[in-house]
């Protein structure tokens, strides 16, 4: 099995940071996700696949250990300096998948997938790794459209368009549950980063502006409707079926 990212180069520690110190509405918005579609569901065994510095799983870990004393996280993560933090945070921190022991009921990802020039496989291992009645939930960069320099300095393969993942996760023998966008108003933020640049627009201060006033605009939109037609990334609820 290979779970690791191409692009090894640029790990983006220094970006984590930020998104970390300046984006405290939107982490939580994306655990909250993934807290509804896999502890909520009695998912307790999970793993943070692309755990970056461990931002996601120190808040899902905030969330629901409390309330689930059997709870358990785990994290993959290929790069060095990143798997050093999340040591120093306590977590159970592996490269790849099929290092971790016992059963995985639940896998949850944020922008990480697009990294991965063989994304196919990944999914299948996925698959391969999730108990039966296992769920996925995906986080991805959506719309090939809004492709720019932020993603080439990233490192990223793709965006996202719904159909296309969708196909990939039925060949990998997952059945997608649903299957939506999130943060319409990225959609439209994107297209300036596309136009003006990623290090003219993206900074500490931009950051902290869109997470405190553009990102709850964004999910009011959200919620009228709009994630079923518009936004910056994609969310996928996938399950292996029990037979």
């Amino acid at each position: 099995m290979k779970q690791t990212a191409d692009h090894t180069a640029y790990s983006g520690h220094t970006e984590l940071h930020l998104m970390e110190t300046c984006a405290h509405r939107y982490n939580r918005h994306i655990v909250n996700i993934f807290k509804a579609e896999l502890h909520d569901k009695g998912k307790y065994h999970i793993v943070d696949f692309g755990a970056g510095i461990g931002t996601l799983s120190l808040i899902y870990q905030t969330i629901c250990a409390p309330v689930q004393t059997d709870h358990r996280i785990a994290c993959v993560e290929i790069d060095s300096q990143n798997q050093r933090e999340l040591n120093t945070r306590n977590f159970s921190t592996y490269t790849q998948l099929d290092q971790i022991p016992g059963p995985i009921d639940g896998i949850f990802s944020s922008n990480v997938l697009e990294h991965i020039a063989d994304d196919r496989q990944i999914l299948k291992d996925f698959y391969d790794r999730l108990c039966a009645g296992g769920r996925m939930v995906l986080y991805l960069p959506a719309w090939p459209v809004l492709y720019s320099d932020m993603d080439e300095i990233f490192g990223h393969y793709r965006r996202y368009e719904k159909g296309d993942i969708v196909e990939k996760c039925a060949a990998a023998g997952l059945r997608v549950e649903r299957i939506f966008y999130c943060d319409f108003m990225g959609f439209l933020a994107s297209f300036g980063l596309k136009i003006f640049g990623y290090n003219k627009l993206v900074n500490a201060k931009s950051l902290r502006f869109y997470d405190q006033y553009i990102f709850p605009l964004s999910l009011f939109f959200d919620s009228l409707g709009m994630r079923n037609f518009l936004g910056k990334n994609i969310v996928v609820v996938a399950e292996k079926p029990s037979r």
